[in-house]
């Protein structure tokens, strides 16, 4: 495979390696301690998460595919329902706008 060609070449960092103070380390141990994350534990709520993360991305992408394809008639039922609507407004009062002004203070 082809690189691409970078823009710019990458840079080293300045402030050197990254220091980990012993709280983090320890605060790690704990976590890799618990039993939910030993050998041997049951991990089939990684497997249901990671399907349901994946279903759920898929009906996105088919909806919005749904929703391109039908812009037009999903353009004229909002026209239509927001028409209807402006009709079911109250109607507005008669009589010019100079007499519905307040008088100055």
């Amino acid at each position: 495979m082809a690189q691409v060609p970078r823009k710019r070449p990458s840079r080293l960092r300045k402030t050197g390696a990254i220091v980990l103070d012993q709280a983090y380390l320890y605060a790690i141990d704990r976590l890799e301690s618990l039993p939910e994350n030993r050998s041997g534990a049951d991990k089939t709520w990684v497997e249901l998460a990671l399907r349901a993360w994946r279903e759920h991305y898929a009906r996105a992408v088919q909806d919005r595919l749904f929703l391109a394809a039908h812009a037009d008639t999903i353009r004229d039922l909002e026209r239509s329902l927001g028409e209807s609507e402006k009709a079911k407004e109250a109607p507005k009062r008669k009589g010019s706008r100079r007499g519905n002004r307040r008088p100055p203070r």
